[in-house]
């Protein structure tokens, strides 16, 4: 069976997941996981976000580069560590039972906050397009 990108993604989350427990058990953490520019951007959680990161790394300035660096390792290292796994668990209950916990059903609330965020992301290509 060929693997889908999705397996792939998992795979490299748990990965870097396992290095991560690894590290913890000899009393570091994660966030000091020596990192590089290619675990970063594969424990980064959708292509638009590697791209986005690759892209910043590419074309930062040698001055600043060490910053934009950090500032992705930041976002990875969140994602690895609290995101991922909510992630794991709600798709593994979901599995099981067939249905998700009623704290991931939507709601009004739920829903007109996903509104408001796609209505700013979207004033925001039009502002970078304008410029």
């Amino acid at each position: 069976m060929t693997p889908t990108p999705g397996d792939r993604y998992r795979g490299s989350v748990r990965n870097i997941a396992r290095q991560a427990a690894t590290r913890t058990e000899r009393g570091t953490t994660v966030s000091s996981h020596d990192w590089s520019i290619d675990t970063i951007v594969h424990a980064l959680p959708s292509p638009t976000m590697r791209q986005q990161c690759l892209r910043e790394v590419h074309l930062a300035p040698l001055d600043d580069l060490e910053s934009v660096v950090d500032r992705w390792r930041d976002v990875a290292t969140q994602w690895v560590n609290t995101e991922a796994p909510r992630v794991d668990a709600a798709r593994a209950e979901f599995e099981a039972t067939g249905s998700l916990s009623a704290e991931y059903e939507e709601t009004a609330e739920s829903a007109d906050r996903f509104d408001a965020w796609r209505q700013q992301m979207q004033g925001l290509r039009q502002q970078r397009g304008a410029a």
